[in-house]
């Protein structure tokens, strides 16, 4: 097992202050990441009914997370014996390394929190305003801070972190924006990384009956993808888990511009050059989806100072990426809880964490990435595309760099809901070479006749490693656990088309055996044709349980004859709406 790498904070690349400010502003990142998705109303929401976890790593720094102790100073939730407290907001937060102190004599924890959290209003110079709310300020929240030392006891206090959030509070989905940073390629040596295996062992997999946990959690695990952009590129733990959702970083229009009401500071449509973006060891693309992380202005330590002023600041990093996607995916649970449920009875009962992150993916705006040497590429491409029978396969179907493109909470929210022509299901292949057929039409999933004449598609699937890793917690052991069970089922998305009544054939394949996660998007199909999606079991390692898998499809239809105008792709992004991170 691999203890941490040269372990520091994911998003302290530049910092700078702005005291005595009557409230603070994320004004640009988290409407850009909205994309429009209002607070309230009718199609909007804020995350109520959904509970977050935050993993706060303390280096020499000094992080903690003023979530509780700091409520009103810095707008993370109601103070205790307020109306509202317990409704919303920070509601605990606990320090794991043995001093008993989680509140933040730094900043990146309370910074990190405003991201998601954050619930004033607005601020104002004067002349111009800027809005401050997280991306899901209705959300519970637990904070834990563990010790990112490296020892044996660190690493036990990540256990504990992980153990409060998730099996004490209940949190449906955890924001981890740590991790460490590979200096070399020679420290990727395939093997995964102990704190890697420790998430994926919470995050576990249908059927779970061994490991530390002894069940199937079903959580969402968040991870910021490192900022090693600019030097190694490379990707470290736990970012590189499986079960996780790894989040690099937008750039913006001015990446001088970093003053609050700097309109410079919009986000743009390419991913920022710090975020890390090299293919894993074993191949796989580390980042599944980027969003808003330079310039960020939000919330600071109220100790910052040594004082309870009220203060706010500007930062950049993949660490300030992860929370936005973290509040997108609470305002997907905080919807499933009972507000917006949708046609799916399933939803009563809550949401399967791989149907969340395939919604993320699916919904994801497409943006140009970079290639496998770091080269920027025109338009989004797959990382790693070949043929195999003469058919184009996507092996490594998500970029490097942008993974499947820019996180829209308002698009995968229509997802959620199968607005018009999207729609997802949860399924199970129980032996290897089974497989599932979907075709196209009225019902969302029509399993007997196709179709719809499609124009373009966007699809994800998406499915668990089974991981069982029993946490040593002998000090005097080196070990940090037992790892049992290591297994990765092989599923492939393929989509067919008819060429005669009944005969179907392959026309583009995502059918690599790297990872657990495939990817289509092809915005351009040959019109007048009736297309399927299989579904392929090409190797299930515990036919006893069979492999769970969630699979999100949105996609246009070919315009009735004579219908004017021009049809936009798959997943409809709505608008050219400002990106940022």
């Amino acid at each position: 097992m691999h203890l941490f790498l040269n372990l520091r904070l994911l998003g302290a690349a530049a910092l700078g202050l702005a005291s005595a400010l009557s409230a603070q502003a994320l004004d640009l990142s988290v409407p850009y990441i909205r994309q429009g998705l209002p607070y309230f109303g009718a199609d909007g929401v804020a995350g109520f009914g959904a509970v977050v976890g935050h993993i706060e790593v303390r280096g020499a720094e000094g992080n903690g997370i003023d979530g509780f102790n700091g409520h009103r100073q810095t707008g993370l939730g109601p103070n205790p014996g307020d109306p509202n407290f317990g409704q919303f907001g920070y509601q605990d937060v606990r320090d794991f390394t043995g001093d008993n102190d989680p509140s933040d004599n730094s900043f990146h924890g309370t910074f990190v929190a405003g991201v998601m959290a954050g619930e004033y209003i607005s601020v104002s110079n004067g002349t111009q305003s800027a809005p401050f709310l997280g991306v899901a300020p209705l959300a519970k929240y637990y904070g834990a801070i563990f010790d990112g030392d490296g020892t044996k006891a660190g690493f036990l206090s990540l256990n504990s972190s992980l153990n409060y959030v998730l099996q004490v509070s209940g949190a449906s989905i955890v924001n981890n924006s740590w991790g460490s940073n590979p200096t070399s390629a020679a420290q990727l040596d395939g093997s995964t990384f102990a704190e890697s295996l420790l998430l994926d062992e919470y995050t576990g997999y249908a059927g779970k009956t061994g490991g530390t946990t002894h069940t199937y959690l079903d959580r969402l695990m968040v991870t910021s993808a490192g900022n090693s952009g600019a030097d190694t590129g490379l990707v470290g733990s736990p970012a590189e888990s499986f079960n996780g959702l790894s989040v690099g970083a937008l750039d913006v229009v001015n990446p001088a511009a970093s003053e609050l009401f700097d309109a410079g500071r919009t986000p743009v449509a390419r991913v920022a050059p710090y975020s890390s973006w090299r293919p894993l060891a074993d191949g796989r693309a580390g980042v599944h989806v980027v969003a808003p992380g330079t310039n960020i202005w939000s919330t600071l330590a109220i100790n910052y100072f040594n004082q309870n002023d009220l203060v706010a600041g500007v930062a950049s990093g993949t660490s300030f990426a992860a929370p936005h996607v973290a509040g997108q995916a609470a305002l997907l649970y905080g919807a499933v809880s009972g507000l917006f449920l949708t046609e799916k009875n399933t939803l009563l009962f809550g949401a399967d964490h791989k149907l969340i992150k395939a919604l993320i993916i699916n919904s994801a705006v497409k943006i140009p990435g970079l290639d496998a040497t770091g080269t920027p590429q025109s338009t989004w491409q797959p990382g790693l595309l070949t043929t195999t029978g003469g058919v184009p396969n996507a092996v490594v179907p998500l970029n490097y760099a942008v993974g499947a493109g820019s996180a829209n909470a308002e698009e995968a929210f229509a997802q959620l809901r199968e607005s018009a022509n999207r729609f997802w299901t949860l399924d199970t292949l129980l032996t290897t070479g089974t497989e599932r057929f979907y075709t196209f039409g009225t019902g969302k999933f029509v399993s007997d006749t196709p179709s719809e004449p499609l124009i373009g598609l966007t699809a994800t699937l998406v499915w668990d490693r089974h991981v069982d890793f029993t946490v040593s917690t002998n000090l005097a052991d080196d070990s940090h656990g037992d790892l049992t069970k290591d297994l990765l089922s092989n599923l492939d998305l393929i989509l067919q088309q008819e060429i005669a009544p009944g005969i179907w054939t392959d026309i583009f394949l995502s059918a690599g055996a790297l990872g657990n996660v495939e990817h289509i998007y092809l915005p351009d199909l040959a019109t007048g044709g009736n297309y399927r999606l299989e579904v392929r079991g090409t190797a299930i390692v515990e036919p006893d349980l069979g492999e769970t898998y969630a699979l999100v499809v949105a996609y246009q239809t070919a315009p009735e004859p004579g219908t004017a105008g021009l049809l936009l792709l798959g997943v409809v992004i709505l608008g050219a709406h400002r990106r940022r991170r």
